[in-house]
């Protein structure tokens, strides 16, 4: 059993996949497996208009269907669909999700398919990036960086004005005197993390994952143990 999971760009397809597959080793048993398959979009915008479709082909098509479910996945700095009002980290997360939801519940609806199909699509967000994640180990990023990101706070408490990944490039060019690239950072970090460590100090990272464990638990997954984590 798999989940696919919809992801912005080329940082998230290098990371994620792993990220999470370790994390669901974990809460189940052996004979259990549940897995995940990393599916690129070109930015928060193709990944919107995108959604809907990829999500009927993965939730219709008889060669997916030991697929759980469909998982969406953007970064919530970025996008610029949210109404003027929604300002605060909770609305965006919240009225964000929702529209994804229900854009994809009115494509089923268009096809004349079962809207409980629609159902098994979720949508999520990074706060307010994936680097977040990243950024919970410090002494993973240059030497001359860390110090200052310790002093950050809580890693999804780096917010919409300098979110992690701006935050890093102002570090790196002041600091290190050469660019930071996203793409090398999250290939050679990500492999690196304890997901579960991770989760601890990123709640909207953890809500996610508890959410993947309850769905792939629900399609008969065995859990492994306890699932205080």
């Amino acid at each position: 059993m798999k989940f696919i999971i919809f992801v912005e760009g080329e940082t998230e397809d290098k990371g994620v996949a792993g990220f999470i597959n370790r994390w669901l080793s974990t809460q189940f048993a052996p004979g259990s497996a549940v897995g995940v398959d990393c599916v690129k979009f070109e930015g928060w915008a193709d990944l919107r208009d995108g959604a809907p479709k990829r999500a009927r082909l993965y939730l219709t098509d008889p060669a997916y269907r030991d697929v759980i479910a469909v998982v969406s996945l953007l970064d919530l700095y970025g996008p610029t669909f949210y109404p003027a009002e929604k300002t605060s980290v909770r609305d965006r997360y919240s009225w964000g999700c929702s529209y994804m939801q229900e854009r994809v519940r009115q494509h089923f609806e268009s096809f004349g398919l079962p809207l409980e199909l629609s159902e098994k699509y979720h949508h999520f967000f990074a706060v307010h990036e994936t680097e977040a994640w990243l950024v919970t180990r410090p002494e993973l990023f240059a030497k001359e960086v860390q110090a200052k990101l310790k002093k950050q706070g809580p890693p999804e408490e780096i917010n919409f004005n300098t979110p992690p990944g701006k935050l890093l490039e102002e570090l790196y060019m002041k600091n290190v005197k050469r660019k930071y690239v996203k793409t090398t950072s999250g290939r050679n970090i990500f492999p690196r993390l304890d997901p579960a460590q991770v989760a601890e100090q990123c709640p909207y990272l953890r809500e996610m994952l508890h959410k993947l464990r309850e769905l792939a638990r629900d399609a008969g997954a065995a859990p492994a143990g306890s699932w205080d984590r």
